[in-house]
């Protein structure tokens, strides 16, 4: 096993992690009515985690991408890398928004902003998700093309 081999597995363990974190979070307990000291703790944990996670992610990704021993960069890993970090910049700016909101609106006990933020979260984990899958379409079948 060579060091690409060891940054790819960084890379995808990174993702699995983030992205996995997310479907848990949006379709497992998202339906329940938990406590919101529950949620807090949970995504207190995910964001924690995540912050490592996505540091590994880009961290992995553009040494894959400076690689010298690649000549030309596949298409797709190109695009892999535009979808890539699309997805990292809106959980970054609206993901840790909602967060930073959700944790302001919990101290003083609002129920009206608790609920707005946590929806808020709700849609940035929806889209941060449609745009992991493009990016794993563009990763797997764009190397086709």
């Amino acid at each position: 096993m060579g060091l690409r081999h060891l940054i790819l597995f960084v890379h995808l363990t990174g993702i699995v992690f983030w992205v996995g974190g997310m479907v848990f979070i949006r379709v497992c307990l998202a339906p329940s009515a938990l406590a919101l000291g529950i949620w807090m703790e949970v995504l207190a944990r995910f964001f924690s985690f995540s912050r490592i996670a996505i540091a590994l992610i880009l961290i992995s990704g553009i040494s894959r991408l400076l690689d010298p021993q690649i000549d030309t960069l596949p298409l797709a890993w190109q695009l892999m890398a535009v979808t890539g970090t699309a997805a990292i910049a809106v959980f970054a700016s609206v993901g840790m928004g909602a967060w930073a909101r959700l944790c302001t609106a919990a101290r003083g006990g609002d129920k009206a902003h608790i609920q707005t933020a946590m929806n808020r979260l709700g849609r940035c984990f929806d889209i941060v998700l449609v745009l992991v899958t493009l990016t794993a379409t563009v990763a797997t079948f764009g190397l086709g093309i």
